[in-house]
């Protein structure tokens, strides 16, 4: 069986200010993907945290 990976770099979804919502968003498309495939390669590399995000 062949297992399928999905990529996603974080700062690239992020768009302008992070925001509570734009977390949600983030978030219900990650969930999105994980119905997809079979992982999820999340890229934290420069992304900014904030308590929303």
């Amino acid at each position: 069986m062949k297992m399928t990976t999905s990529k996603l770099k974080l700062k690239d979804l992020v768009k302008g200010e992070s925001s509570r919502n734009t977390g949600i968003e983030i978030r219900e498309y990650i969930l999105s993907l994980l119905e997809k495939s079979d992982d999820v390669e999340i890229d934290l590399e420069d992304a900014n945290f904030t308590p929303s995000m």
